[in-house]
């Protein structure tokens, strides 16, 4: 739908992903679907998944990298959710407003939420 008056969204789900399914993914095209039939002031333009840092102390967590390289995979042919490794790359666990903040002033300054990705795959 992309018209002046619309509010871009983008939506974004954090979580462990140990490991991502094809469900998680069917929960964006639900909810994009459901936001474009009841919310038309709405375009959805952009749907990241965000595997949580090791530190979050989950039990039979996969390792990280594991998850993200399994994220990466299952977004790599879709062509508007991807993977945004920022909460999984701070130091320690971050808290999900935080994530979303971060998300939101990447966004809004025009750079791509998933930025570290694109110079991950430039090394």
């Amino acid at each position: 739908m992309s018209s002046s008056s619309s509010r871009r969204v983008a939506l974004m789900s954090c979580g462990s992903f140990s490991p991502i399914t094809n469900m998680h993914l069917f929960m964006f095209e639900c909810a994009r679907n459901y936001f474009t039939l009841t919310q038309r002031s709405l375009d959805i333009v952009q749907g990241f998944v965000s595997p949580v840092h090791d530190g979050y102390g989950k039990h039979g967590l996969l390792p990280v990298k594991h998850r993200l390289a399994m994220a990466k995979l299952a977004t790599a042919s879709n062509p508007w959710v991807s993977v945004s490794s920022w909460e999984a790359e701070q130091e320690r666990w971050t808290a999900t407003p935080l994530v979303l903040d971060e998300c939101e002033r990447r966004i809004n300054s025009g750079s791509d939420a998933k930025q570290d990705d694109q110079e991950e795959s430039e090394e």
